[in-house]
C-alpha cells in the first residue's frame, strides 16, 4: 500500500512540475512579445517628440532669419 501511495505522488508530482513548466515558457514568450512590441512602440513615440522638436526650432530659426532680414532692410514697421 505505502508502494502505491509513493508511486502516486510521484506522478501527481511529475505532471504538477509539467504543468508549470509548460506555463512558465508560455510566460516567457509572450513577456518576449509584449516588449518586442513596447520597443517598437517606444522608439515611435521617441521619433515622434524628436519629428516636433526638430520642427519646433525649425520654425523658430526661420521666424528668427525672417525678421533679421526685415531689419536689415528696413522694412520693419515701427
Amino acid at each position: 500500500m505505502e508502494q502505491i501511495t509513493v508511486a502516486l505522488i510521484g506522478v501527481v508530482g511529475a505532471i504538477l512540475v509539467t504543468l508549470l513548466e509548460k506555463s512558465r515558457r508560455e510566460n516567457k514568450e509572450d513577456h518576449g512579445y509584449v516588449r518586442d512590441h513596447l520597443t517598437r512602440i517606444e522608439y515611435k513615440i521617441d521619433d515622434h517628440i524628436n519629428d516636433h522638436a526638430v520642427a519646433s526650432f525649425d520654425f523658430i530659426k526661420k521666424k528668427t532669419n525672417t525678421k533679421k532680414k526685415e531689419i536689415a532692410n528696413g522694412s520693419k514697421k515701427r
